[in-house]
């Protein structure tokens, strides 16, 4: 199948601005992400909505966008999680 090149100029920015981007892909669903996950950081692996609603607060999006280290709890020995904001 092909296009003719004057066509092409009308496809292809439709092609450019429906396809999902990994950015785009690698977003929290709901507002409260941040709180649940600074709050637990276990909640991520434990809890099914989290884990699927909150991939960029925990961490799982593919393409390596991950929390900054300074901030990532999951990082944080066990005998310091209690003082853990």
């Amino acid at each position: 199948l092909l296009i003719s090149l004057p066509r092409m100029r009308y496809i292809l920015p439709l092609l450019l601005f429906f396809h999902p981007t990994s950015s785009q892909s690698c977003t929290d669903h709901d507002i409260n992400c941040r709180d649940w996950v600074s709050t637990n950081a276990a909640s991520c692996q434990s809890t099914e909505y989290i884990r699927v609603s909150c991939r960029r607060s925990c961490g799982t999006c593919s393409g390596g966008v991950h929390a900054d280290k300074r901030f990532d709890l999951s990082r944080l020995p066990p005998a310091l999680s209690p003082l853990s904001f």
